[in-house]
């Protein structure tokens, strides 16, 4: 017990010496003097918390100050006569004017642009289309004259049919509800050709010869070739 209440008190001795000689240091190298010694003490009287909250109000009682002194500056200014407070006025409206004229300036020269580009827009549409309808033109060009190159040959293969023969092929067309096209050979015929054909009708149905005829004169075609039947001999 004895040896560790000197053990103890050994450490303590050396510890406040050593304390005593740090201090003994600062003083001799001019670190440490009354004033300062003060200071700290100031400074470590109070705590952080208490520091931050000083500060903070301190910071408040310097920004009211601010204010009140600008206050006190204004008021202690004189009050602007009439004619002052007319001529800003004026210089407000005319900065406002200036500005709502920018404004519309800017505005007009955006829809400037707009349609200038809505133009070009335009003309390119109406560029596309017209190559749309030529390319259209010509396709229906070419396909017509497939079409009648197509129905040249049918009618020259049908022409080279007896009358008889021919006149069964053209019933077959109008069988399946195609007499249109069958008036169209019939019309496209050489008349020698045609009167044969319509002979043949007319033996066979009578009726439906008289309505082809019909179709036949609606289109300007003389229906006299059938009231003289030809002979049909074989070409």
């Amino acid at each position: 017990m004895k040896t560790l209440i000197t053990a103890i008190l050994v450490v303590a001795i050396a510890n406040l010496l050593g304390v005593l000689g740090f201090l003994g240091w600062l003083g001799a190298t001019d670190r440490l003097s009354k004033d300062r010694f003060n200071r700290i003490k100031e400074i470590l009287a109070v705590t952080n918390a208490e520091e931050l909250a000083l500060a903070a109000t301190e910071k408040a009682k310097a920004e009211t100050q601010a204010k009140e002194t600008a206050l006190a500056a204004k008021m202690a200014e004189p009050p602007k006569s009439a004619a002052e407070s007319i001529s800003d006025n004026r210089q407000s409206g005319e900065i406002q004017q200036q500005g709502q004229l920018r404004l519309r300036d800017e505005l007009r020269q955006l829809q400037l642009q707009l349609d200038r580009r809505q133009a070009e827009l335009d003309a390119t549409k109406a560029q596309l289309d017209a190559k749309e309808r030529t390319f259209q033109q010509r396709l229906a060009e070419v396909g017509k004259a497939a079409a009648n190159e197509q129905f040249k040959q049918a009618l020259a293969a049908l022409e080279a049919q007896e009358p008889a023969d021919a006149q069964k092929v053209l019933s077959t067309i109008i069988q399946d509800r195609q007499q249109e096209q069958a008036v169209s050979y019939l019309a496209s015929m050489s008349p020698k050709n045609r009167a044969a054909v319509i002979t043949e009708f007319i033996a066979v149905d009578p009726k439906l010869a008289a309505t082809l005829l019909e179709e036949l004169r609606t289109r300007g075609l003389s229906s006299t070739t059938a009231a003289s039947p030809q002979p049909t001999t074989p070409r």
